[in-house]
């Protein structure tokens, strides 16, 4: 019970400074806030009745944020788990 725990602070802690790296990238937000990555979340805007651009960027940080923390769940998974199963082949002599 306490390593998922521990797992999920992990990756909460990951999280913040990945949304921060990954908001400070230019061509990612160029490209969020140009008319690809506009059409791309016109549904997520009417799913979750965006009105106005604060309504469109809380739709936006939102969606980063979910992208992100799974994202560092995953990489914490994967950290936490590919080492431990390993299969070292032996050879017999």
């Amino acid at each position: 019970m306490k390593r998922p725990m521990l797992q999920f602070m992990i990756a909460i802690g990951l999280a913040a400074p990945m949304f921060l790296i990954l908001t400070s990238i230019d061509p990612l937000l160029a490209w969020i806030h140009g008319d690809a990555g506009w059409k791309l979340l016109t549904p997520a805007f009417h799913a979750y009745g965006a009105v106005g651009v604060e309504g469109e960027d809380e739709v936006i940080a939102g969606l980063l944020l979910v992208g992100i923390f799974t994202l560092a769940i995953s990489l914490v998974w994967f950290i936490w788990h590919v080492p431990t199963h390993r299969h070292v082949k032996t050879t017999a002599p």
